[in-house]
């Protein structure tokens, strides 16, 4: 199904396909709408609508708009921006991890070095060089949580 609305109310809508620097949909109504007819949207804007979703703090729901973009992005065939989509679920998940769940640091790393751009984890959500983000993306997906990770990387890469 082609999606119906190409730009999301309140100027989603970007000169670049693969990135929009503007915050998407001033309520959670508009979120409501995309997770329950996620048809209506492109894949890129479900994803940025996620990013700033996990930048305000609702991981939750950040994952569930990862989900839906995830699912447009396979409907028509994108793999690259699905990479970079999963390697931003996992850094949203990362932060969210509690005591002896796995850590997904050296896959999140792994995945970082597989692209060559990613957008930034914190707004407006550049695109940067993937490989810029290696060892820095704990503390731009939460600044609060990003030690603990990262120490936990740091020990683990130094054995």
């Amino acid at each position: 199904m082609a999606p119906i609305l190409q730009s999301a109310p309140c100027g989603m809508r970007s000169s670049e396909p693969e990135h929009s620097s503007r915050a998407p949909w001033g309520s959670r109504l508009s979120w409501r709408l995309a997770l329950l007819v996620p048809g209506l949207f492109p894949g890129t804007v479900l994803h940025h609508a996620a990013l700033w979703v996990s930048a305000s703090g609702a991981r939750d729901l950040a994952q569930r708009l990862f989900e839906a973009a995830a699912h447009r992005y396979r409907e028509d065939l994108r793999i690259e921006p699905l990479v970079r989509l999963r390697i931003h679920q996992r850094m949203v998940g990362a932060m969210a991890r509690r005591p002896g769940d796995p850590d997904p640091a050296l896959e999140i790393e792994r995945g970082l070095l597989s692209l060559e751009r990613i957008e930034s984890p914190w707004p407006p959500f550049a695109m940067v060089d993937a490989r810029s983000l290696v060892a820095t993306w704990p503390s731009l997906v939460n600044p609060r949580d990003a030690e603990p990770l990262g120490e936990a990387f740091t020990t683990r890469a130094a054995a």
